[in-house]
């Protein structure tokens, strides 16, 4: 443990402190808020009451009720946060220093031990060898990679990888591995499953998708209702655990997609072969099966591990275009497939106003997309905000339901059963972060009660106010960056922006380890109800840390 060199604060004498550990996170400006471990309120901590800790690293705070809610200040760096920073070679006098590009990095970086030659103002990687023991004291680093030219779009994605550690090849052992697995479903990969083959399945992806992960289907229920299958590829049953592409696959955590490329969780043999649910072939996976009535809530669910048989590969413009009544030319596919694909479109439609009148937020921000240049990728063609048209959105917004059901039917299932797995959960605002936004709102005329705003239907109220507002667009923005962000946790704490009790990652598990954590969860409760669990027999798993990412 570090000891911090405490700044001169205000005396406290007689206000009511405690003292907790969390993460901090640092702003540009130079205070911070404090993520308590113990999920209570987040603390801000002002700049001079923040000592030497940097963004990321796990402090001791003493903490008191201020004027922006809870305040604290840092007493210890329990442990740092990041070990390596980037940016951009110079001189101050003799000395070569890094000038760093995170603004949130106020001391200066000076150099030490063999440095590369490379011209000024080179982008490098390096890693720090001694941190400040002084309020925004100085740093030492080497350097460890020399990345090229800061303007080169490529520069930035090396920068990504680098700092992260991340490889972009896997490791030789993971790649045999992965190569020395069967290339088709063989006999005793059928054993203890389900024969879900004669389920009409069909995978809806986007058009330039490479890898197939979940496929759905659709069949008549009693009573006027609707049986939803959701079948997810079955990943563990390839990802045994201990082997090296699982511990390669927990080390990297999730695919990492860039500008110029994507980075995946699994070697391609298995994220674009068997753990890919594509047409016209046997697969494995893990189906939900869920019961709804005629209004779209939920009467049962069931799980197995099963063999299924997709019938074909269709993307969103051509379900968009079938929708509308376009089946000409390549789209001829989807004509026999339109009675099913508009039973989907109104089960979604029922399921996403279900899930809006509990209050889950819907925040309608386009996603910025960066087009390379393709003859000189150092050259950024366009900088655009994509959104689909709403034809698109639409089929988009089908799948979407569909795998949002699906988690939220693993998740109750084990909410249910008391079983332990790894939850997907989004935390309430700060009220200190909500009282800002208020401040913010109140200029532009819109009263927010910040009590009410603490509940997913209250934040939705806001919502709904802005819309048509001259600044909706920056005071949505503004609103998004006052809520937490989404994490893994073993306790579950409810998905806030859902506004759904229980909800956890099941349908990724190529893309995204929590998954994964929990199809053998699944599987081994599956084993002992005596229901298909694809011969699963489940080794001793570390308990899974908590994680943050961003996204649902």
């Amino acid at each position: 443990m570090t000891t911090e060199h405490l700044p001169t604060g205000p005396s406290f004498s007689g206000a009511k402190t405690r003292k907790l550990t969390g993460r901090i996170k640092v702003h540009p400006a130079g205070y911070g808020f404090v993520v308590p471990d113990d999920k209570s309120e987040d603390v801000h901590v002002s700049g001079r009451n923040r000592g030497t800790a940097m963004d990321a690293d796990t402090v001791e705070v003493e903490t008191w009720l201020g004027g922006k809610g809870v305040e604290g200040r840092v007493l210890a760096v329990l442990a740092r946060g990041r070990a390596k920073i980037t940016g951009q070679l110079g001189w101050r006098g003799k000395q070569q220093i890094l000038q760093p590009d995170d603004p949130r990095i106020g001391g200066p970086v000076t150099l030490t031990g063999r440095v590369p030659q490379a011209a000024d103002g080179t982008a490098v990687v390096a890693e720090i060898t001694r941190y400040p023991d002084v309020p925004d004291g100085p740093i030492e680093a080497a350097v460890l990679k020399v990345l090229g030219d800061p303007d080169d779009p490529r520069t930035e994605v090396e920068k990504v990888l680098a700092v992260a550690s991340v490889e972009d090849s896997f490791p030789d052992d993971v790649a045999r591995y992965a190569a020395g697995l069967p290339q088709e479903v063989r006999d005793a990969d059928r054993v203890d499953r389900a024969d879900l083959r004669d389920v009409p399945f069909a995978t809806i992806d986007p058009e330039t998708a490479r890898d197939f992960d979940d496929a759905v289907a659709i069949e008549p229920g009693e009573r006027g209702g609707t049986r939803l299958w959701v079948a997810v590829a079955d990943v563990s049953h390839y990802v045994r655990e201990g082997s090296p592409v699982d511990a390669e696959a927990r080390k990297r955590g999730c695919s990492i997609y860039l500008p110029s490329r994507a980075i995946p969780m699994l070697p391609e043999p298995l994220s674009a072969r068997m753990c890919s649910l594509v047409p016209e072939e046997d697969r494995l996976a893990m189906v939900a099966r869920i019961d709804l009535d005629r209004d779209a809530n939920i009467i049962s669910a069931d799980f197995s591990a099963a063999v299924i048989h997709s019938r074909a590969r269709l993307d969103y413009p051509g379900v968009a275009a079938a929708l509308a009544g376009d089946t000409r030319g390549k789209r001829r596919k989807y004509e026999p497939l339109l009675p099913d694909l508009r039973a989907m479109d109104s089960l979604a439609r029922k399921l996403r106003k279900a899930r809006l009148a509990r209050g889950a937020l819907d925040f309608d921000i386009p996603e910025p997309f960066v087009e390379l240049d393709h003859d000189d990728p150092r050259l950024v063609r366009a900088v655009r905000k994509s959104r689909r048209d709403p034809g698109e959105r639409q089929a988009y917004s089908m799948i979407e339901e569909f795998m949002l059901a699906a988690n939220e039917a693993v998740a109750r299932s084990f909410h249910e059963r008391g079983d332990d797995t790894m939850w997907r959960i989004h935390d309430a605002p700060d009220r200190a972060r909500l009282e800002e936004f208020a401040v913010l709102a109140q200029h532009y005329g819109i009263a927010i009660d910040v009590d009410e705003a603490r509940t997913p239907k209250g934040l939705k109220a806001v919502l709904e106010r802005l819309k048509g507002h001259p600044a909706e667009k920056p005071l949505s923005f503004q609103m998004l960056r006052s809520l937490k962000q989404a994490t893994y946790d073993v306790v579950n704490l409810g998905h806030f922006g859902l506004a759904s009790q229980d909800y956890l990652h099941f349908t990724s598990p190529i893309r995204r380890y929590p998954d994964l954590v929990v199809h053998r969860l699944l599987k081994t409760r599956l084993a002992g109800q005596g229901k298909p669990a694809g011969g699963f027999k489940p080794a001793a798993v570390a308990p899974p840390r908590r994680c943050r990412a961003a996204g649902r």
